[in-house]
């Protein structure tokens, strides 16, 4: 895959991200934890470590959080937003790369959750 079409795969991938998010945001959800959301643009970031790795997979993660913020919500949600999703990347990347034979991506993406 050359340098081009890499950057169209991951622009991609944000922008679906960026979509899901959207989505999660119109989800009434009880109100458990204040700022709680389901994660579905975990799915998403997951795709990009397993196919990318970690470096882009943060790219994908810090673009659609800064787009996320310019387009739905306000800065503070974003320092939310952002932090949440490093930290998720990387205990996904990390549970990826080290126990990749103990757990399936359901169970990685479950920790990238946790986290």
């Amino acid at each position: 895959m050359n340098k081009t079409q890499r950057y169209i795969f991951l622009s991609l991938l944000t922008a679906a991200a960026l979509i899901l998010s959207i989505i999660e945001g119109m989800i009434p959800l009880p109100y458990i934890a204040p700022g709680a959301k389901l994660g579905l643009s975990n799915i998403v970031i997951l795709s990009a470590v397993v196919i990318f790795g970690f470096k882009d997979a943060f790219l994908v993660v810090v673009m659609r959080s800064i787009l996320l913020m310019l387009i739905a919500t306000n800065p503070i949600t974003f320092i939310y937003s952002v932090s949440s999703g490093i930290v998720s990347t990387i205990v996904m990347s990390l549970s990826c790369k080290y126990l990749n034979n103990y757990l399936s991506l359901i169970g990685i993406s479950v920790l990238g959750a946790m986290a």
